[in-house]
């Protein structure tokens, strides 16, 4: 039995300004769901737990349990709220462009008081360097332990401060501030890659590449190129199982595109990660070896 993975329709901006000037805000936040890669569920947890941390006041025994089933709503049945807190949360966590939600700039108030009131989800953090790069730590040292959708979430928070923090950083400190969020990208790409999401990896790789290669992080871009060959050999074997060599070739070859990229960075990287690489490039390589000469030449490798 053949499978496919599903494919979704890419809507303009001129299309996503269309749906909006509609008020079809729910065929928006649909669009932008499948962008994420994120199921109904995933999205609903992620909702949850934004809002226990940005409404606690409003939130009690009697408010329904947010499920895939109200994120589907939502979606098909344009029932997207429209309290400005709660939408505000829900672009913040997909990504979505304000004026695309109807909602206006990040200063707008929530409610009558004097003094405005700005939901800390709508503002970056100032990064503190230190505490980033300790628990960017725990999270590496945590390979084999399942990640909760807070750390998921937690990530993609880390990653939009160190974007948004970067730009206004000099010298070394941008330095080790794009340092940290290629790193951040890199784990948030390992993290989809044990959940076979290859495309969202493979994207998230792709942004540390162009970090790494533009500031010339020369480690750094030849482990997210490692990466990123791992990502293509895995998903290309996936491919194979399900739909034959032919079918997984490509994958394959970026494979050994990105791992023979990274070699030729050995001259910048440590002993280890060289290894790392050619080990990499060995199995790349045997992937798409069809005879005895070519299988030999990847165990040389």
């Amino acid at each position: 039995m053949s499978h496919k993975r599903k494919t979704h329709s890419t809507l303009t901006i001129d299309d996503q300004i269309q749906l909006a000037q509609a008020g079809n805000y729910g065929s928006i936040m649909h669009y932008y769901r499948l962008q994420t890669g994120w199921k109904a569920w995933e999205l609903a947890l992620l909702y949850s737990e934004a809002l226990r941390e940005e409404t606690p006041d409003e939130l009690n025994e009697n408010m329904p349990l947010i499920t895939a089933s109200w994120i589907y709503m939502m979606e098909n049945q344009n029932m997207v709220p429209t309290d400005k807190k709660r939408r505000w949360i829900l672009a913040r966590l997909l990504d979505i462009p304000p004026f695309l939600f109807c909602l206006p700039a990040l200063k707008e108030t929530f409610d009558t008081r004097e003094e405005p009131v700005i939901s800390t989800i709508f503002t970056w953090e100032t990064v503190d360097i230190v505490e980033y790069r300790n628990t960017l730590e725990i999270y590496c040292n945590s390979y084999f332990i399942n990640p909760t959708h807070y750390v998921l979430y937690d990530i993609k928070r880390r990653i939009i401060n160190l974007q948004n923090e970067v730009h206004y950083k000099r010298s070394q400190e941008k330095k080790e501030m794009l340092r940290l969020l290629c790193k951040y990208q890199i784990e948030a790409a390992r993290i989809a890659l044990n959940q076979q999401c290859f495309d969202k990896a493979i994207d998230l790789l792709s942004k540390a590449i162009t970090i790494a290669k533009s500031n010339k992080l020369y480690d750094i871009w030849a482990y997210a190129l490692r990466q990123r060959g791992t990502a293509y050999e895995e998903r290309g074997e996936v491919t194979e199982g399900l739909n034959g060599f032919a079918a997984a070739q490509q994958d394959f070859n970026l494979a050994i595109s990105n791992l023979d990229a990274a070699r030729k960075l050995e001259l910048y990287i440590s002993p280890l990660q060289k290894g790392l690489v050619l080990q990499a490039a060995g199995t790349a390589y045997a992937c798409v070896a069809r005879d005895e000469k070519e299988h030999k030449e990847a165990l040389k490798q």
